[in-house]
């Protein structure tokens, strides 16, 4: 018998944004008539992702789905975050405008805390959920979050088809070379385009993965650079050294940035679904055909043994 909560929190910009181009082709309306894709394809991730948990063996009892606000603590450190990204299409942004409220209604729990996105969000409640002796599954296609998975969280990759890809500490390692407590390093010295964070010119994943393992982290390399920089060399070949000391700035502003608030104070236990209303919600918003599958996992979720405060 299940005495703490098994989390299950949904990065929700993420799963929308995917829902909205994989609907793309399918003319889908709440309904008030409006273009509904994009929450639609949330609603059924959410659902097969509740059912993918059951089947991994963390039936989840507490859910979260956490949203970005419109500007973030990283602008103040660095006005040029996530610039030179693409308008977001207006449909887009109108469905991401609604979503919150049809979530609501749907008795499904879900957060937007200002000035932090969705990403901090997740971390601290994973964080808070462990610190009660609980575990998480996150659900999410941005890589960032993996830094997360621990003993006490895992995340679900969404692939084509409905599919999940289970990204425990085992499924980190294999594929980046780099535990996951290491991630955050892997992914400073890389850099990433999609927010505008360039990396350390010159060193790939293949080089990071050389001085993470032969540093400990990549704050250690960058000491070593200046330190020892025969051994950095001979760690991630000829001039690695002279690289890693050029991309100072860019890899000890990445390590602050890319690194996820762990420590807001977020309630686990104010986030059990709603499963009562839930049924109402939907149809109110014009996706009934969902309330015999996304309904019942939701009140399967509310009778189980679990921490509730």
């Amino acid at each position: 018998m299940r005495k703490h909560p098994a989390l299950l929190c949904v990065d929700g910009n993420n799963i929308v944004h995917r829902s909205f181009h994989a609907y793309a082709n399918q003319d889908i309306r709440d309904a008030q008539g409006r273009p509904a894709g994009a929450i639609y394809g949330l609603l059924v991730t959410l659902d097969k992702a509740i059912r993918q948990a059951e089947k991994i063996g963390v039936p989840p009892t507490h859910l979260l789905v956490a949203f970005d606000p419109r500007t973030y603590w990283r602008h103040d450190q660095y006005p040029a975050y996530k610039a030179g990204r693409s308008e977001t299409d207006a449909d887009l942004r109108d469905q991401l405008n609604r979503v919150g409220d049809v979530l609501t209604a749907c008795g499904i729990p879900n957060a937007c805390v200002e000035r932090y996105e969705a990403d901090d969000v997740l971390a601290s409640v994973v964080t808070a959920c462990a610190a009660a002796g609980g575990v998480s599954v996150v659900l999410s296609g941005d890589r960032d979050l993996l830094q997360l998975v621990s003993a006490d969280a895992l995340v679900l990759t969404p692939l084509n088809g409905g599919e999940f890809k289970v990204m425990n500490r085992a499924a980190v390692t294999e594929k980046y070379s780099v535990d996951p407590d290491r991630y955050l390093d892997l992914a400073a010295l890389r850099g990433d385009k999609s927010d505008n964070l360039p990396g350390v010119s010159g060193i790939g994943p293949v080089k990071a993965t050389a001085l993470i393992d032969a540093f400990g982290s990549a704050a250690e390399a960058l000491a070593a650079a200046t330190s020892d920089p025969q051994a950095v060399d001979a760690a991630a070949g000829k001039g690695a050294s002279a690289k890693m000391v050029a991309g100072t700035e860019n890899l000890e502003r990445n390590l602050k940035l890319m690194a996820l608030c762990r420590d807001l104070d977020l309630d686990v236990g104010a986030y059990t679904p709603q499963a009562d209303v839930a049924a109402a919600g939907l149809v109110e918003a014009g996706f009934g055909s969902m309330v015999d599958k996304l309904g019942a996992v939701m009140a399967a979720m509310t009778v189980r043994d679990a921490f509730r405060g």
